[in-house]
């Protein structure tokens, strides 16, 4: 067995030390991509793509913007009425206080 395997190893020359070579050269090309791939940096993308943004989700983030601004304006409005509820309070304890006298 040894004589066949010698004659068909012989018969192949060159070809296994070339290809051999050309794989490390590919390997090692491959591993400079990666290397140069990690450093390179990203560039900055938007965050959301302009054509996401139509239709039905922009509909969504106006509703959204428009419920946000009642609710702002209704705690102004609570916010009024705790001042006046409060100034009301402070009244009817001096008044209270002026009768108890």
């Amino acid at each position: 067995m040894d004589g066949v395997s010698d004659k068909a190893f012989g018969a192949l020359g060159q070809f296994p030390i070339i290809q051999s070579a050309v794989a490390v050269l590919i390997l090692l090309g491959g591993v400079c991509l990666i290397f140069r791939a990690s450093k390179d940096k990203a560039a900055p993308r938007e965050p959301v793509p302009p054509w996401l943004m139509m239709g039905p989700l922009h509909d969504m983030m106006a509703a959204v913007h428009d419920l946000a601004e009642e609710s702002r304006r209704a705690n102004d409005l609570l916010r009024e009425c705790r001042d006046a509820l409060l100034a009301c309070k402070t009244a009817l304890e001096l008044m209270r206080n002026e009768f108890l006298r």
